[in-house]
């Protein structure tokens, strides 16, 4: 698995918590201030790419009765701001990716206000506006109208948490220039693999 994927724009691609790795994890500390949804998506991004995924099982899991993760609604969004900004600052997406990712926040549980967000706070983000839709721009308004404490505390908290933007946009950079230096990969014979 190759460094960027669109889809760790806003989380993580694997649940890393119940991975085993085999790697240095003194490298995989996290800022402890971060939100307990983030962690695997902060993790993901100190990983060095590319991955190679084994979905061998290794425990079963049971049915998780309560939940640690917070439902604080603010900071959900800060989270996905910053992991969307801290990518969008490094990674140059095409207009249609553009595009898609607008589609893609209009769907479901509605979180366009999560792209007007990154644009105020990161200036490399300043272009996603231009694919907003009017109503885009009107459902954001109203958001943003219904829940005006909620939006303050997120734009409190792009000041409060700078530890967590610098944390993410150190290891996307690292990422992005690992990806621009690396060599071609060549397939592994089958003795190399087994000895993996």
């Amino acid at each position: 698995m190759h460094w960027p994927d669109p889809l760790q724009m806003q989380r993580a691609l694997h649940s890393n918590g119940a991975m085993l790795a085999r790697s240095n994890f003194q490298y995989f500390e996290v800022p402890e201030s971060i939100n307990f949804t983030a962690i695997e998506s902060f993790r993901e991004r100190t990983f060095v790419h590319p991955l190679l995924f084994v979905p061998q099982r290794l425990a079963n899991f049971a049915v998780t009765r309560t939940t640690a993760r917070p439902g604080d609604a603010a900071s959900l969004t800060h989270v996905k701001a910053v992991l969307t900004g801290t990518f969008l600052s490094e990674i140059k997406m095409s207009r249609e990716s553009l595009r898609e990712l607008w589609l893609s926040a209009r769907k479901g549980s509605r979180s366009t206000h999560v792209l007007f967000v990154c644009a105020l706070n990161f200036a490399s983000c300043r272009r996603l506006v231009r694919y907003a839709t009017l109503s885009d721009w009107m459902w954001t308004c109203a958001y943003a109208m219904r829940h005006p404490f909620r939006m303050y505390r997120v734009l409190r908290l792009f000041k409060e948490k700078k530890t967590e933007e610098s944390f993410l946009t150190h290891h996307t950079q690292r990422r992005q220039a690992e990806s621009k230096n690396a060599l071609p990969i060549k397939h592994a014979s089958a003795g190399a693999r087994e000895s993996l």
